[in-house]
């Protein structure tokens, strides 16, 4: 909020915003300069950084309109683009080759959590492991994404009990972990910049269940959805993963 207040004027009242401050918004995002990231320098942030602020921005006046009753109405508007929809998967073989490349078994341990248990990297640490009569071991995952969900169950293969020992022996923080996360795949040759992130195990955990025929409620549960709908999305992301195995055998690494 405090770069559009500098962009579109600090004397400004909220009832005079129109179509000509959105527009001088709107470009600045499509031309202001990259401070960070993996493309620090180039000219524009990313899709996904516009709707991001262009959120903010609504949701205050927004509040303004609503909640506050500051204003009536206003003719300013933030039109959100759509991002092209990009496949964010590891592959096992891939996975295999980023397990090689991590030196410390702690950090590979949070690796194969994610990717055999499809927890997101906030959700491990506070995992609690028991052992359900019908189900076998499993995790309580207590805490999720920000959100007030009930605690849910997720099955641990056997082999990955170890795993999740070395987790609570050394609670690593998040921030430590997205950082080795990020080195590991730049050493095992399968970083992309926004895409191959620590979340992308998660992804790549819940397309391969997709695959193997998990139907899309039981997975729903899995994962912590409240509705199948976001779950969708990871079988729709099946054809995308077939190809990414294809290419694998095409360039002579796919092993059955």
């Amino acid at each position: 909020l405090y770069k559009f207040v500098d962009i579109c004027g600090k004397t400004a009242t909220i009832e005079s915003f129109g179509v000509d401050e959105s527009d001088i918004y709107d470009e600045w995002l499509k031309t202001t300069i990259r401070k960070s990231g993996a493309y620090k320098g180039e000219v524009g942030l990313s899709e996904s950084a516009q709707n991001i602020r262009k959120r903010i921005v609504t949701t205050f006046f927004n509040w303004c309109i609503l909640d506050r009753k500051w204003i009536e109405k206003t003719d300013f508007k933030l039109k959100q683009s759509s991002p092209p929809k990009v496949i964010k998967l590891i592959t096992p073989i891939q996975f295999q080759r980023l397990l090689d490349c991590e030196d410390n078994e702690y950090l590979r341990s949070y690796y194969k959590l994610a990717w055999n248990c499809g927890l997101r990297r906030k959700e491990i640490n506070p995992t609690e492991l028991f052992e359900d009569p019908n189900m076998g071991w499993c995790l309580l995952v207590p805490e999720t994404k920000g959100r007030s969900t009930v605690e849910r169950s997720v099955p641990i293969p056997e082999n990955n009990i170890v795993d999740w020992y070395n987790v609570k022996e050394k609670m690593y923080s998040l921030g430590h972990i997205t950082h080795q996360f990020r080195k590991a795949c730049k050493k095992a040759d399968v970083y992309e910049p926004y895409i191959t992130t620590f979340h992308t195990l998660r992804h790549s955990y819940a397309t391969l269940k997709c695959v193997e025929g998990m139907h899309l409620m039981e997975l729903a549960q899995y994962l912590g959805h409240t509705t199948t709908k976001t779950t969708e999305k990871y079988a729709q992301a099946k054809s995308g993963y077939y190809a990414m195995l294809r290419k694998e055998k095409q360039d002579g690494v796919f092993v059955n």
